[in-house]
């Protein structure tokens, strides 16, 4: 029996409880902890808000370094 994979729609999940869905999908299909993807996930959310940050005019520039660097450069081989 094959397993269904809804297509998800551009943009952010719908709710929390998606979000919470697609990170244990995508944890089994990973091999990873679910908590390493919800790590990861909310390191993507800060470099986004940071990202945006540094693009205004009178934006901040910031430096990611340590742990958060490495997981973010090489994943699950940090």
């Amino acid at each position: 029996m094959t397993r269904h994979t809804p297509k998800r729609s551009p943009g952010p999940p719908a709710s929390v409880g998606v979000l919470t869905r697609y990170a244990r999908v995508y944890a089994q299909q990973a091999g990873v902890s679910e908590g390493r993807v919800r790590t990861w996930i909310a390191y993507m959310i800060m470099s986004g808000i940071l990202e945006r940050s540094a693009t205004e005019v009178d934006g901040y520039r910031f430096t990611v370094k340590g742990g958060v660097a490495l997981e973010l450069r090489l994943s699950t081989k940090a």
